[in-house]
């Protein structure tokens, strides 16, 4: 599942708005077993292919904000990488 976020929604985001958004997806359409949180559809193109280019993985640096793994383990990547991850529900 992907998630897009509108980016004209917000003025800025934190590990723990993602959080939020990726328990409530969980949540309201279960069973989610795997989610990546995006703000632009150029990321949503980018995550569709299997091997990304330049512009592409470029693209998912800015734009690619968290992703769920196995159900309940969050990885933040793009612009939150380097925060560590999180179990949904703890």
């Amino acid at each position: 599942m992907i998630v897009l976020l509108d980016p004209t929604s917000y003025t800025s985001l934190s590990d723990l708005d993602l959080y939020d958004v990726i328990a409530d997806t969980v949540d309201r359409f279960p069973p989610v077993f795997e989610a990546h949180v995006v703000d632009s559809q150029d990321a949503v193109s980018a995550l569709l292919v299997e091997e990304p280019d330049e512009e592409q993985r470029k693209t998912l640096e800015l734009h690619y904000f968290a992703r769920l793994e196995d159900g309940f383990r969050i990885v933040y990547v793009g612009p939150f990488k380097g925060i560590d991850d999180a179990v949904l529900g703890s």
